[in-house]
């Protein structure tokens, strides 16, 4: 019998869904507003420094802002795609992207 090792905490479970099963994940959270807000605020609470409280970090509107970018543009299981490809050695491991920005300062008269 094979012994597979146990995944050690939540993160792993996370990361071993979005890498092999990206699909189930991703058709469960499409096809449910209220479990794709849901999904990403457990996430926004377990990764920032919020100590349980999100409204200390981060506004109402702004994960509404988040749910409905992915909601709208039915996204949330394209964003699943770069781990499913890095475990499945199907692509290099996406580093850190530099964009530039530039802010254009109002003309005053």
């Amino acid at each position: 019998m094979v012994r597979l090792p146990v995944a050690r905490d939540a993160a792993d479970r996370y990361l071993h869904q979005q890498s092999t099963r990206p699909l189930t994940l991703g058709c469960g959270l499409a096809d449910s507003p209220t479990g794709l807000l849901a999904w990403l605020v457990e996430k926004y609470r377990a990764w920032s420094d919020c100590g349980g409280n999100l409204s200390s970090r981060f506004s109402d509107d702004f994960h509404l802002a988040q749910a409905s970018l992915y909601w709208f543009t039915h996204t949330i299981s394209a964003s699943f795609r770069p781990s499913y490809e890095y475990a499945q050695r199907l692509t290099r491991r996406v580093e850190r992207v530099n964009v530039p920005t530039a802010l254009m300062e109002p003309f005053a008269a």
